[in-house]
């Protein structure tokens, strides 16, 4: 995707922005992550959550780099379909992606614990790229605010501890362990950041699935 894809999506989505709104909330929150909603109330109180089951295309023509913000705007997109009224003045959809550069491949959420060990050793020794992105959608003003972000994360080689350490984190149950995250791992466990990560270099809320240095400078500059 080109800047000009994203400005013709948010074109899109102006079109179907219902007329009114209710005022129950000041942003809605369009995920069931317990993490963003966690790192969202440092700056905003009033934070009503509202999940629904997207249909996440993998199939996206667009460097690895855009594709959290492509899923995001699609999210932002079927989100405002799907709910007949929408209850604040914000409608916020985030979206987190793993990958790695060579060979290129994206690892989302695990779907099994044998994916979740598979993924883990396959970081060991490598470094890979978080990438997390937001779209804000002002019900108010028919705008919509955008930005992604990218953080790179080496890990340690593997050895006998390590893989020890694997098979103890992925006995663990949601929110804690890998089966709700992307890539396996959730940088915010003491687990991971005492024992995995070797070096990164970035924003670490954009580790944990939400870029909230970019969405700070987005919040302020609403007023």
């Amino acid at each position: 995707m080109t800047n000009k894809s994203f400005i013709k999506i948010s074109e899109e989505i102006k079109q179907i922005l219902p007329s009114s709104y209710a005022h129950d909330y000041q942003i809605i929150l369009a995920s069931a992550s317990p993490r963003r909603k966690d790192l969202l109330l440092q700056i905003e109180e009033n934070i009503g959550v509202e999940a629904i089951n997207y249909n996440e295309n993998n199939n996206l023509v667009c460097p690895l780099g855009e594709v959290s913000l492509a899923l995001a705007f699609s999210k932002a997109k079927q989100f405002i379909e799907q709910v007949p009224l929408l209850a604040s003045r914000f409608i916020l959809t985030a979206d987190t992606i793993v990958y790695h550069t060579n060979p290129e491949i994206i690892l989302g959420k695990p779907k099994s614990v044998i994916k979740a060990k598979e993924m883990l050793r396959y970081h060991l020794g490598k470094t890979h790229t978080v990438s997390s992105a937001f779209v804000l959608v002002d019900l108010l003003k028919k705008q919509i605010h955008y930005a992604s972000d990218h953080c790179e994360i080496s890990f340690f080689p593997e050895n006998v501890r390590l893989i020890e350490i694997i098979e103890e984190y992925t006995r663990l149950k949601p929110p804690l362990g890998p089966m709700d995250k992307a890539g396996a791992y959730g940088y915010q466990e003491e687990i991971i950041r005492d024992n995995f990560i070797k070096s990164i270099s970035g924003d670490p809320t954009t580790i944990i699935g939400f870029p909230m240095e970019k969405f700070k400078r987005v919040w302020i500059g609403l007023g």
